[in-house]
């Protein structure tokens, strides 16, 4: 009688163990699968920032060569009306 007390006894904990290493391992899971989630944002957020800044330099790249342009063509344009003017008869 008392062997199969202990049995039970014994049976019971094992039960309460078990129960114990899947509810943490569950757990672990989930704090796992939150971590991989959030490494996920933290990369997606960086490649959109580094992105954003690579474009961020090439509009300006972009603006300062259309302003080099444009300060060319009106000079170009004030040269042009000017030899107008000079070889015009009125």
């Amino acid at each position: 009688m008392q062997i199969v007390n202990e049995l039970s006894q014994f049976e019971n904990l094992c039960k309460t163990t078990r129960d114990n290493l899947r509810a943490a391992t569950i757990a672990r899971d989930k704090e796992v699968l939150k971590q991989q989630q959030l490494i996920e944002i933290k990369s997606k957020f960086t490649a959109n920032n580094v992105s954003l800044k690579q474009k961020a330099k090439t509009k300006k790249k972009t603006i300062i060569i259309l302003k080099h342009i444009f300060r060319r063509l009106y000079f170009y344009i004030v040269v042009l009306f000017t030899f107008i003017i000079l070889i015009s008869p009125y």
